[in-house]
């Protein structure tokens, strides 16, 4: 192996490394980010606790079912990808 190649070879595993670096920060960001919005969308079902289940719109409750279900998504793709 030359002298170039093998610096070629280095260069590219640096690179690689740093690039999924970048991306386990950007996810974690995002389960940050994710878990913020969970947050709020608990205490605002928590503050709406007075009020029943059956007066809460259809519309609210998918919106918290999809939430859920990205936020599960994202941690399940964690742990394929990562673990």
């Amino acid at each position: 192996m030359t002298h170039r190649r093998f610096k070629f070879l280095v260069e590219t595993l640096y690179m690689e490394y740093v690039n999924f670096l970048l991306q386990i920060e950007n996810l974690e960001q995002e389960i940050q980010a994710k878990r913020k919005q969970m947050s709020i969308l608990e205490q605002r079902i928590i503050e709406s606790g007075e009020s029943s289940v059956a007066n809460s719109s259809l519309v609210e409750m998918k919106q918290v079912a999809i939430l859920i279900l990205k936020f599960f998504g994202i941690l399940i793709y964690w742990k394929v990808v990562f673990v």
